[in-house]
């Protein structure tokens, strides 16, 4: 998952402002894009609070088609 630090990302239901590990915002799109090798390049910033998780998981199954 994309993460927009410089806060500009739009409100949709695939963006989810968090402040903790770090501020901005996670954005679920592009996500069926993403290769292995993208994905092992990136980036642990840390672990998010249980509410935020529960936001990401409702994007990822808008973004994903699986609700």
């Amino acid at each position: 998952m994309m993460i927009d630090e410089t806060e500009g990302a739009p409100d949709t239901v695939v963006t989810i402002p968090m402040t903790r590990p770090v501020r901005g915002a996670a954005v679920a799109v592009g996500l069926t894009a993403l290769t292995d090798e993208r994905l092992s390049k990136g980036e642990f910033l840390g672990s998010v609070d249980t509410a935020t998780m529960d936001r990401i998981s409702a994007a990822l199954r808008v973004t994903l088609d699986l609700t």
